[in-house]
């Protein structure tokens, strides 16, 4: 799956689809239910391919936020 967002545009669109297809056709059920899970979102999936957004930067800025506020809870006073 990683491949696919390397590749972008048409070809990581045509390289999910074949994914896709194979999934859906797999015996295995993990396969075969991840596909599914997959499907609803594959018009998202094809625009972030297409215009090669992702909110990857703000995901990586969280937890650096939330770790600045845990240390921000031992300063009560600001004059100390």
């Amino acid at each position: 799956m990683r491949y696919i967002f390397t590749v972008k545009g048409q070809e990581g669109k045509e390289a999910l689809d074949r994914w896709l297809a194979r999934a859906a056709r797999c015996r295995i059920p993990a396969f075969v239910a991840l596909g599914r899970r997959i499907r609803p979102y594959q018009a998202p999936i094809d625009a972030a391919l297409d215009s090669g957004l992702s909110n990857a930067l703000i995901e990586a800025t969280n937890p650096k936020i939330r770790v600045l506020t845990r240390i921000a809870f031992g300063f009560a006073d600001p004059r100390r």
